[in-house]
């Protein structure tokens, strides 16, 4: 149920987008399992280039990558992107989740035999994301009360 109730959420509180994205992930078809199956490589693409490129507020590429994040992790069913403890807390933070949901996604691609212990992918994903917002580079400011809560997880 909270994962679907936060897809809506994402899904609809998304800004208009009018240019093009670095890669049209919104082409990408998500109707059966096996889509979704197919799609794993594209979704570790997604959550790398959310990950791996500075912040920009209002960026139409990182909302593309973001959307299709949220739309496969609302359908995929082999992990578990259930939001627990600090997460849930922050799920009001959308540029916050912004960076969660990638790292919850690339932390199950690349540890497949951890990707249904939900603890041990918010614990993972709350690393990923001090991670990002520590490096100087990437354009993030982390309030404190959010890093004081990540960093007691």
């Amino acid at each position: 149920m909270n994962k679907l109730i936060i897809s809506l959420f994402f899904l609809f509180s998304g800004s208009p987008l009018y240019s093009q994205s670095v890669f049209p992930y919104e082409e990408i078809k998500l109707e059966k399992p096996a889509d979704y199956k197919g799609a794993e490589a594209l979704a570790l693409s997604a959550s790398n280039y959310l990950l791996f490129n500075a912040y920009k507020k209002d960026d139409v590429s990182r909302d593309r990558a973001f959307q299709f994040l949220v739309k496969w992790t609302a359908g995929d069913k082999d992990y578990n992107f259930t939001l627990y403890g600090v997460i849930l807390e922050l799920v009001e933070e959308k540029e916050l989740m912004t960076l969660f949901i990638p790292a919850m996604v690339k932390f199950c691609l690349e540890n497949k035999v951890l990707a249904t212990n939900g603890p041990v992918i918010e614990t993972n994903a709350v690393k990923m994301v001090l991670d990002y917002c520590n490096n100087p580079a990437n354009n993030f400011t982390l309030k404190k009360k959010h890093r004081k809560r990540m960093e007691g997880n």
